[in-house]
């Protein structure tokens, strides 16, 4: 049996020990690591140039709906459009952009189908310009086929909405569309697949689509829109290819012969036969043997910003 004298000592001995721990402990929790901060946000793409004729910016060349489901297109139906603009002293980027997985020979593609919902080929297309040029500080131009004219609107229009998923903004210049069924296409009520109903004139969503203040087609900086048509197009009317808010419109007559695939296989130099306007459709003048061909319309919208 330990003594009165012997337990108190053990006493002392353990509240010793436990002093000496407890101020450990509270040094401890005093000097934890602080939570780490906050990631900074991502960073914002730099003010948009100086709108200048320039002929050293990236060009986007988006192509149209392919009839064939299943299929793709290959992106050398552009060929002889970029030689004509590599003709006229072009050393910018000419990029081809994709939206089928089955297409070939494109710079870049998404692997989308013709069920494919445009919101998403275009929220594709608005990340590949932002994050290779917009974030950068760069614009771009882009000249687009049939329903690749439609792709850079809806683009445009959802970034310039805030929508969800795309990024925050968008620097194109210039816009020429070849052949684009903004008013609709006939063709489309006779196909079923989801990107032929979104070319229907009278349908959800070209009708929601044209039924947005103008404003929303305007890239941060401005974006200038010429739209070619013509009136031997076999897939879309003058009428439906032009009838966008544009600044500047072509339409090539009759008897030019410019079918719906013509638009980038012809027309490099000028003395072609149309109507054109400046004034975004209010008034069109025919000019005889005065116009640029249908390639040649492409670079100069890209280029001078009208089509000349």
């Amino acid at each position: 049996m330990e003594s009165g004298t012997s337990r108190r000592s053990r006493w002392a001995a353990k509240l010793i020990t436990l002093a000496a721990v407890v101020p450990a402990l509270v040094v401890t929790v005093q000097t934890a690591p602080a939570p780490a901060a906050p990631a900074p946000a991502a960073a914002q793409a730099a003010d948009a140039p100086k709108r200048v004729d320039s002929k050293n910016r990236a060009v986007y060349f988006v192509h149209g709906y392919q009839r064939k489901e299943g299929k793709g297109i290959n992106c050398q139906m552009w060929n002889k459009t970029k030689d004509h603009f590599k003709k006229k002293g072009w050393t910018g980027s000419l990029i081809t952009w994709g939206y089928y997985k089955a297409d070939s020979n494109c710079t870049y593609e998404y692997p989308g189908t013709q069920e494919t919902d445009l919101k998403y080929v275009s929220r594709s297309l608005a990340w590949n310009i932002y994050n290779r040029y917009t974030s950068k500080g760069k614009t771009v131009d882009v000249v687009a086929h049939s329903l690749g004219g439609l792709v850079i609107r809806n683009a445009i229009a959802r970034v310039k909405r805030g929508h969800d998923g795309f990024p925050p903004k968008l620097y194109v210049e210039d816009v020429v569309t070849l052949g684009t069924p903004h008013g609709g296409s006939d063709f489309a009520d006779f196909c079923g697949t989801k990107q032929c109903k979104q070319m229907r004139g009278h349908a959800g969503h070209l009708k929601w689509l044209n039924g947005l203040p103008t404003g929303n087609f305007q890239a941060t900086g401005g974006t200038n829109w010429t739209l070619v048509g013509s009136y031997n197009d076999n897939s879309v009317t003058a009428f439906q290819a032009t009838s966008f808010y544009g600044k500047h419109k072509v339409r090539y007559l009759a008897n030019e012969n410019v079918e719906h695939s013509d638009y980038y296989k012809t027309g490099v130099g000028n003395g072609w036969n149309c109507y054109r306007s400046s004034d975004y459709g209010k008034n069109f003048k025919k000019y005889t043997a005065a116009c640029a061909g249908p390639i040649n319309s492409a670079y100069i919208g890209a280029y001078f910003q009208s089509a000349r």
